[in-house]
């Protein structure tokens, strides 16, 4: 796709999802209200990806894009064995405690989306936060297949 068709096409779906009348849906729901041609589905799924990349959408856990949030920071999930977690910045010292209940089926090496929990909510001393969508799934390795 040539770079300025692409960027056209970019932001009159960023400007879709910033209309105050936007509802989170689903890819082919968006993908019919756009009346996106089948044969341009691959190049709508990446600019999807992108903006997600970028923090500006995110897709909750039943596949539903919203509009992102300013607040929400990107970082590497490292997992531990007891079900809780940490969030690693890039540029930050301090990394970002994230509980089991607040995973959100993340796992080692995983790129994702937090957003920091209200002062009232955090229990220890270092930033706690809630993950809100996993940008980039890490390493396949780190998989478990349950075989029978």
């Amino acid at each position: 796709m040539e770079n300025i068709i692409y960027n056209e096409r970019k932001k009159r779906i960023e400007e879709f999802f910033n209309d105050k009348n936007y509802k989170p849906m689903k890819y082919k729901e968006i993908a019919n209200i756009l009346q996106v041609p089948k044969e341009d589905r691959a190049d709508f799924k990446k600019i999807l990806s992108d903006l997600q990349v970028e923090g500006k959408i995110i897709v909750d856990n039943k596949g539903r894009y919203k509009l992102g949030s300013e607040d929400l920071i990107k970082g590497t999930f490292v997992g531990n064995q007891k079900g809780f977690g940490f969030v690693v910045v890039e540029g930050e010292d301090e990394d970002i405690f994230i509980g089991a209940d607040n995973i959100a089926g993340a796992v080692n090496k995983d790129i994702v989306l937090v957003k920091l929990l209200p002062l009232f909510e955090q229990t220890g001393r270092r930033k706690e936060g809630k993950i809100v969508s996993i940008v980039e799934r890490g390493n396949d390795e780190n998989r478990w297949i349950y075989k029978m």
